[in-house]
């Protein structure tokens, strides 16, 4: 699962280290909404996950062995389809097994390389850096908010809040990835809506006609009240990879061909809602 607690910001020249509630931290820090240019120098490090591209990842423009997290950082920025690298850092005992990589070695995937997301720590050695364009704090009810640069190829969007205790039976809390009219992607975990009970759908909506791509199998519902939850959507070459808690779910594909289009995102009956993109 995607965790802020302790994780590490690199933006410019400093790394600062975030020790507050990530809500906290982007209340005060970010002011609620930060829409970042394109091009930002703002990395967030996971621990907890890596990309997995095809072909493997290679090496940004750097001696092997002698670079660290903010010269990835500014390495990246070079590459003109660099959105994150996985680092080695100096304090790794001997070569990297799972990886490959010595110490202090950066590698990435090109965007359109990205295929997959793994969530399991095979390396705790390893650090994944994404380099996030905004940020939105509890944004409002269904309200719609752009992404800056689109939901583009190798790029992802991601959703952490906390279901409400008590939960009222008709309550929906759903994270949508729109074309502005149409939605190329509706997360909605039902608790008692739409003749469904604890069950998760995957929607979609093609001029004006919505259509539902998945549900969730019954008896698997990880959503009890005043637990977290998180939801992720990956834009890959062959459409929109969803994850639910960590877990691969679907790829959507009925809308892929909106892929590099898709600017918008709305999120709906979410406490405590963070939303990174």
């Amino acid at each position: 699962m995607i965790n802020l607690y302790g994780q590490e910001l690199t933006r410019g020249s400093a790394t600062l280290s975030v020790m507050l509630s990530p809500l906290l931290y982007y209340l005060i820090v970010w002011s609620s909404v930060c829409t970042c240019a394109l091009g930002s120098t703002t990395f967030v490090k996971y621990t907890d996950r890596k990309f997995i591209c095809r072909p493997d990842p290679v090496p940004l423009r750097l001696s092997p062995g002698w670079g660290n997290n903010l010269a990835c950082a500014r390495q990246c920025q070079r590459q003109l389809h660099c959105i994150a690298f996985m680092f080695t850092p100096h304090n790794t005992i001997s070569q990297n097994t799972a990886t490959g990589a010595r110490p202090g070695t950066c590698l990435w995937c090109p965007a359109s390389t990205i295929v997959n997301i793994s969530f399991t720590a095979t390396d705790p050695l390893l650090e994944t850096w994404i380099n996030v364009l905004g940020y939105l704090v509890q944004p409002k009810n269904r309200e719609l908010f752009a992404i800056p640069g689109a939901l583009s190829v190798g790029r992802i969007v991601i959703l952490q809040g906390r279901v409400p205790d008590p939960v009222l039976h008709s309550s929906q809390f759903t994270l949508y990835i729109n074309n502005s009219e149409n939605v190329a992607v509706g997360i909605s975990p039902r608790f008692l809506s739409h003749k469904n009970f604890k069950r998760v759908a995957i929607l979609t909506r093609i001029n004006g006609e919505w259509k539902e791509e998945y549900l969730w199998p019954k008896g698997f519902f990880p959503f009890p009240p005043g637990g977290k939850i998180e939801f992720a959507v990956l834009a890959t070459g062959e459409g929109f990879r969803v994850y639910i808690n960590g877990d691969f779910t679907v790829t959507v594909t009925s809308t892929a061909h909106w892929l590099d289009e898709v600017g918008y995102a709305a999120v709906r009956n979410i406490n405590e809602a963070l939303v990174t993109f």
